[in-house]
């Protein structure tokens, strides 16, 4: 549904900002895999911990809207690990799901604190308040609605896609594989 996928793409503030941040936290998250399925020791790898602060320190400074994401969602995967933890394969999990969230924290904050913060903004006429930006979020999610649901061949997309997705389930729930997915 994107309006331009090669502007989508190309765009160097829509790779920074957007694509980027993916591709870093599929990464991040490999490392997280690796630790679930690899056999270990029982000690806790400092480079482990290491790389995914640091990574996640790095992919919280391309985007402002990715990083409160990835604060939060390493503060609950650190939450559930945690919890998980009696195990002696989920503490290492936990150990590194705490390292992400404080690499996404300290990110967030660097960001929130950096100077050059009150600079831009001088720039600018004040911020409105909390009910006009819900009034325009609102109006602009009415716009988007109608753009997405405007046209019959927009809607049978949507429809097919969510279709062909509930058989899928539907059939791998039933304990079907299809190799070809």
């Amino acid at each position: 549904l994107s309006p331009s996928l090669p502007q989508s793409l190309y765009w160097w503030g829509g790779m920074r900002a957007y694509t980027l941040p993916l591709v870093i936290f599929t990464y991040v998250l490999a490392v997280f895999i690796l630790i679930q399925v690899r056999p270990w020791d029982g000690k806790i790898n400092p480079w482990f911990l290491s790389l995914g602060f640091g990574l996640t320190f790095l992919n919280a400074g391309f985007s402002e809207t990715f990083t409160p994401v990835l604060v939060v969602f390493w503060g609950l995967v650190f939450v559930v690990e945690f919890g998980l933890a009696w195990k002696k394969d989920q503490a290492r999990r936990a150990y590194y799901s705490l390292a992400c969230f404080l690499g996404a924290f300290v990110g967030l904050m660097a960001m929130i604190l950096a100077p050059g913060n009150a600079n831009r903004q001088a720039m600018f006429p004040t911020s409105p308040g909390l009910s006009q930006i819900f009034s325009i979020s609102f109006l602009g999610y009415v716009e988007f609605l109608k753009y997405v649901f405007g046209s019959s061949e927009r809607i049978l997309g949507i429809f097919a896609v969510m279709s062909f997705s509930v058989w899928i389930g539907i059939h791998n729930w039933q304990g079907l594989k299809y190799k070809w997915l």
